[in-house]
């Protein structure tokens, strides 16, 4: 009998070692998840007011209201479009409103993102006068930062349409003079009618970044202006004809 019920407990306890997850508790978690002091202080993006001591920000991208504060997002010196971060008003300088409303935009960088525009709007412009059907509105998206959208436009509240019109609206840009019409080959012309909608947008993408030898998923701003355009009747002319003046 006795021998019966040692046999049994022997059983029991093979079992028990068998299922018994006790070892795995003192696995050492930190080294596992590498969430050592040091090695999360070298990941940890600049913080306000201590960035504003050790980092100047570059531009401040756009702002919005969260939770009744209003919020900058804030691009750094010497880091990556994706450490972009959102910080309150209260703790910034006095005067972000002026820089935020009146931006310092370098004037390569402006003619860049002109030739960009003014490139995609004389593609629309061609492929009207291909086209056959009679839709005479056509949109597009290009990337335009929003620091600058304001620099030209005076404001850039993302998700807000801004009636461009006149082409005087457009002075900022260094863009050629006849950036508003198109004349293919055969002499026929398509042009602009105002007023020009345009749409600032900004959407987070998700970006794997390789910070400090790991990849890490990080939300990285994406700036862009929807355009719509609407045209104007096609006009034929001969070679010896002058060109039209600019409209008012």
């Amino acid at each position: 009998m006795r021998s019966r019920q040692k046999k049994s407990s022997e059983k029991m306890a093979r079992n028990i070692s068998r299922y018994n997850f006790r070892k795995y508790r003192q696995t050492n978690w930190e080294v596992y998840f590498d969430t050592s002091y040091d090695k999360m202080q070298a990941r940890q993006r600049p913080t306000v007011p201590y960035g504003l001591k050790t980092h100047n920000f570059r531009r401040i991208i756009t702002s919005k209201i969260i939770k009744n504060k209003m919020m900058y997002l804030m691009e750094w010196e010497n880091f990556e479009l994706s450490e972009a971060t959102w910080e309150p008003q209260s703790i910034l300088p006095k005067h972000i409103d002026s820089l935020y409303y009146r931006p310092e935009v370098s004037y390569e960088a402006l003619v860049v993102v002109a030739r960009q525009f003014e490139s995609a709007i004389q593609r629309c412009l061609a492929r009207r006068i291909k086209e056959t059907s009679t839709d005479c509105t056509q949109s597009f998206c290009v990337n335009f930062p929003l620091d600058m959208f304001r620099y030209v436009f005076g404001s850039s509240d993302p998700g807000r349409q801004y009636n461009i019109s006149n082409i005087d609206s457009f002075s900022k840009l260094p863009m050629c003079s006849g950036w508003w019409y198109y004349i293919d080959k055969q002499y026929t012309r398509s042009q602009l009618s105002f007023p020009v909608c345009v749409e600032p947008r900004l959407t987070m993408r998700k970006v794997f970044k390789n910070i400090n030898g790991k990849f890490e998923w990080r939300k990285q701003p994406v700036e862009k202006v929807r355009v719509t355009l609407s045209f104007l009747k096609l006009e034929s002319f001969t070679k010896s004809d002058v060109t039209p003046k600019v409209m008012d």
